[in-house]
């Protein structure tokens, strides 16, 4: 395995666009306070804005004079509509909701607009009239509470970085790798929060290598990552790789911006692993910290104080580096990722 040191200066279009959507989380703004409620103003949405995990979100906003009944109206990003739902709201002095049972397909991700939504709040003011909607919309995404593949029957949800990763029948996913390159498949869900992420694998090589060796045959899980733009040898351009051999060497490496983060990183000899068998890596992070387990027993803690990598969102995936010309193979039994404490 290599630890590269490309630079390059812009970063994923799609981690900007995340980032511009984590500022604002599902009830992260508070009521409007009963000196700023304007009744005799149009109704003026509150929540939701910025990412949220439920697909069948309440509408919050503030009231507008005695009137009780409302419309939501929710479009796409290209002003396609999604549905319209009038009701009674249920109303406070200072706020309304509504809660429509419709729900909301797709989660936020890799697929441009999947997942996006605007929506307006419009009152009842007499018949067939109501008050006008407000421009421009408030806009919401819809990311994941967690996901699991086990390849049963398909691959779904699971992109192509870089390479071939094959859905077999039996249950499995296949990559053959690429010389001294990292292939990588990321998962489309955009991953916001504290989370459980675990994969289990088996790396297979018909090379013989000797114990002098300093390249090798390694494949794993990436955490933090921003697939859509890589470096050298098919790296991520923001990631924490979590790697392991067949020679019982883990290692953590980091890519913060296209650089590599020399001063965090770490391989070591790990006595859990199973060489040319099953192996699951499962990371835990929980705020700026993260902690990695293999074949369930406790590896170590790792912690970027320089970058503070883990508390942004970002995507998850998996990898594997193949060194040889003979065959080389890594096999993917399952994916397993879990959002800790999801409101």
């Amino acid at each position: 395995m290599s630890t590269p040191r490309t630079s390059l200066i812009f970063l994923s279009t799609l981690l900007i666009l995340a980032f511009t959507f984590s500022t604002a989380l599902a009830g992260s703004e508070p009521p409007v306070a009963d000196s700023e409620v304007n009744l005799a103003a149009d109704p003026n949405p509150i929540s939701p804005i910025g990412l949220i995990y439920d697909n069948t979100p309440t509408f919050k906003f503030t009231p507008y004079l005695r009137v009780s009944k409302y419309k939501i109206t929710v479009t796409r990003p290209d002003d396609s509509l999604v549905y319209i739902f009038k009701g009674d709201a249920d109303c406070s002095p200072t706020e309304c909701s509504l809660t429509p049972t419709t729900p909301l397909t797709g989660k936020y991700g890799l697929v441009m607009r999947k997942g996006e939504y605007r929506w307006t709040v419009q009152a009842k003011t007499g018949p067939g009239a109501w008050t006008p909607p407000q421009v421009p919309a408030k806009a919401f995404a819809i990311v994941t509470s967690g996901f699991e593949s086990t390849f049963t029957n398909d691959r779904k949800h699971w992109q192509d970085m870089n390479g071939t990763w094959t859905w077999l029948s039996k249950g499995q996913l296949l990559n053959i790798g690429t010389v001294n390159e990292y292939a990588s498949v990321a998962h489309q869900y955009y991953i916001v929060g504290d989370y459980t992420y675990e994969a289990k694998i088996k790396l297979k090589s018909e090379h013989t290598y000797l114990p002098t060796d300093l390249e090798h045959q390694a494949g794993g899980i990436i955490v933090e990552g921003a697939p859509n733009q890589r470096i050298a040898r098919q790296i991520w351009y923001n990631g924490v790789y979590l790697l392991i051999r067949n020679d019982r060497q883990a290692c953590i490496y980091e890519f913060w911006n296209g650089d590599f983060v020399d001063s965090t990183a770490v391989c070591e000899t790990v006595a859990a692993i199973k060489p040319n068998e099953w192996n699951t890596i499962k990371v835990t992070v929980v705020g700026n910290n993260m902690l990695v387990k293999i074949n369930d027993v406790d590896w170590r803690s790792y912690t970027d104080s320089e970058h503070s990598i883990f508390t942004y969102g970002a995507f998850v995936g998996l990898t594997h580096f193949r060194f040889a010309t003979e065959i080389e193979k890594m096999l993917v039994d399952r994916v397993k990722l879990e959002i800790l404490n999801v409101p």
